[in-house]
């Protein structure tokens, strides 16, 4: 996919590490799924992720790279609606 500039945000709430997990967490997601993502936030445990688009495969996906962080909370958002909520 030559071309195309995709930019993503990651919000760790000021701590680094959590930014760390935020993109360990990003590139475990397949790379054409990650087109869909455009912020990632790490607040307290909770994973929350911009999408720009309703896509059950992108939740799954980020469902399944967050537990590699052993972490299970995850809170999926588009178009400023919370479209999608796991707790494991």
């Amino acid at each position: 996919m030559s071309g195309i500039n995709i930019d993503i945000m990651f919000d760790g709430n000021g701590e680094h590490w959590r930014i760390d997990r935020l993109i360990n967490t990003y590139m475990r997601i397949a790379k054409d799924l990650r087109l869909h993502i455009v912020k990632l936030t790490d607040n307290e445990g909770t994973l929350t992720a911009i999408v720009r688009d309703k896509n059950i495969n992108t939740y799954n996906a980020l469902k399944d790279a967050w537990a590699l962080e052993s972490e299970y909370h995850v809170i999926i958002v588009h178009d400023k609606r919370i479209v999608c909520e796991s707790y494991g």
